[in-house]
């Protein structure tokens, strides 16, 4: 894992790019696991991705609009849910939410949700087959956080 930590950084350092990440849950398609679960298109996803964030996995890079939307770098810096964040060279945001893929979990999860649910997309996840998979939080970022 460790080694597409280091190929995302070191692409995410030369070009501006809305949206990259590091997880175990995307989709084969290029869709991420809120994507999926949301049943949104990960075109639709690309095409938005300046000003909405496709989702939140472990190691994420967001546009420059997003990160100001979020309250800035500081911000998401002072709000204790990411272990790093980091505004690159070219305007994107990286943020790292705990030291290993395995921690990023339960409330470690919740406090990412928490602090940049203003910038999701709207709807509640759909379990599959019953089942909540992936690291998501199952609430809606519009209704379950105000």
């Amino acid at each position: 894992m460790n080694s597409a930590v280091e190929h995302l950084r070191r692409f995410a350092l030369r070009v501006p790019i809305t949206f990259g990440c590091v997880t175990d849950d995307g989709g084969h398609g290029g869709e991420t696991m809120l994507e999926d679960r949301l049943g949104l298109s990960p075109l639709k996803g690309i095409q938005e991705s300046q000003d909405v964030l496709r989702g939140y996995p472990w190691v994420t890079v967001c546009s420059a609009r997003i990160a100001d939307r979020l309250g800035g770098v500081a911000r998401l810096r002072e709000s204790g849910a990411f272990k790093e964040v980091e505004e690159l060279p070219t305007g994107s945001v990286w943020w790292r939410a705990t030291d290993r893929l395995d921690d990023y979990t339960g409330e470690a999860l919740r406090s990412v949700f928490r602090v940049v649910a203003p910038a999701l997309p709207p709807g509640r996840p759909r379990p599959y087959v019953g089942r909540e998979i992936g690291r998501l939080v199952y609430e809606d970022p519009v209704v379950d956080t105000v």
